[in-house]
């Protein structure tokens, strides 16, 4: 069995000296406003269920990289065997740091020193709920995955969906036709597969004639199965875009990011479809909704418990949820002092 790491960054946004760095370059750049909201930085307490969670349910894993800008959870044990910490400073390029966006540094984590060459990147707020083995995630040298074919732009319209526009054009810059790709790469019998909902494969079916480039994916808000090579490769089609991307303080309009690894996987035609990692999706907001799935299960292995901008979040909310993660998960983790 090939060894596979894991990879979740983390910030604590209530430092004081990291909030003074925040406000002194959002005054010196473009971006989005949805790219500077506490949302995108809050810390609840909740990363050390997310250690628990792994070794429980994941207990292969052959090492947790914890991503930070130097700061780490006064809880976290530096000693455990399984655990390597990794600042920015060594795996970035110099013009991205500081960061304040999670893209230049998701866009260089193939650059990590000692990093497996199949690795699952979870955002912080994804929790491994249900009991999982490596096939899960990479099978016979092909991650996971999973497609539907839509405009996604043309649905919503947000800051998110502009980013995955810009995914799809640079993937598109390197393809004639899609139909060609579909045909030789990935092949009809993935792409129309009875595996997917019924949903993706009409929409799959129809994108086919509609266009001759592809039109853009529905993002699933979940954890990513990646190769470093599949990384490198990338870079090397799309270094244009990847580059200008990675010098951005925070989100802007021009951005890519990390999916554009995942839509260059599916024109290479190297996964294998997994429709379990959908991801169950939920917001803190639906606190009881929330805390009943911690507490009795997920449909989905994976859990996203998203903090969205423009909700009022209370700390009661948060508080509800810790003590639903610690009845679930009561046992201290080897990640922990």
């Amino acid at each position: 069995m090939s060894e596979i790491d894991f990879v979740v960054p983390w910030v604590d946004s209530s430092d004081e000296e990291w909030r003074k760095q925040k406000a002194f370059w959002e005054g010196k750049s473009e971006h989005f406003k949805s790219g500077v909201s506490d949302a995108r930085f809050r810390e609840w307490g909740f990363l050390k269920y997310w250690f628990r969670c792994v070794e429980k349910n994941a207990p292969w894993v052959r090492k947790v990289h914890l991503v930070t800008n130097g700061q780490l959870p006064e809880w976290i044990n530096l000693d455990c065997d399984k655990l390597q910490w990794d600042t920015h400073e060594t795996f970035m390029d110099k013009e991205s740091i500081p960061a304040f966006s999670s893209r230049p540094i998701e866009l260089q984590l193939h650059k990590i020193k000692g990093l497996a060459e199949q690795f699952v990147y979870f955002n912080d707020d994804m929790y491994l709920m249900n009991s999982i083995q490596p096939d899960f995630f990479f099978k016979d040298g092909k991650r996971a995955d999973i497609f539907c074919e839509r405009n996604y732009l043309k649905f919503t319209g947000t800051e998110f969906s502009i980013t995955l526009h810009n995914d799809i054009n640079a993937i598109n810059k390197n393809i004639d036709n899609k139909r060609k790709i579909i045909r030789d790469n990935i092949g009809f019998s993935k792409w129309f597969s009875a595996a997917l909902p019924l949903s993706y494969r009409l929409s799959n079916f129809a994108n086919y004639f509609l266009s001759k480039h592809f039109v853009g994916f529905s993002p699933e808000h979940t954890a990513s199965a990646y190769t470093k090579s599949l990384m490198e490769d990338t870079w090397s089609h799309c270094n244009d875009v990847l580059s200008s991307t990675i010098t951005h303080k925070f989100r802007s309009a021009s951005d890519v990011n990390q999916y554009i690894f995942r839509y260059w996987g599916a024109v290479r035609g190297d996964y294998f479809i997994n429709t379990m990692m959908r991801g169950g999706y939920y917001t803190l907001h639906e606190t009881k909704k929330v805390t009943e799935a911690i507490i009795n299960g997920s449909e989905y292995p994976i859990m996203c418990i998203n903090d969205t901008s423009g909700t009022e979040y209370t700390e009661e909310k948060a508080e509800a949820v810790r003590k639903a993660f610690e009845q679930k998960f009561p046992e201290k983790s080897s990640f922990e002092k």
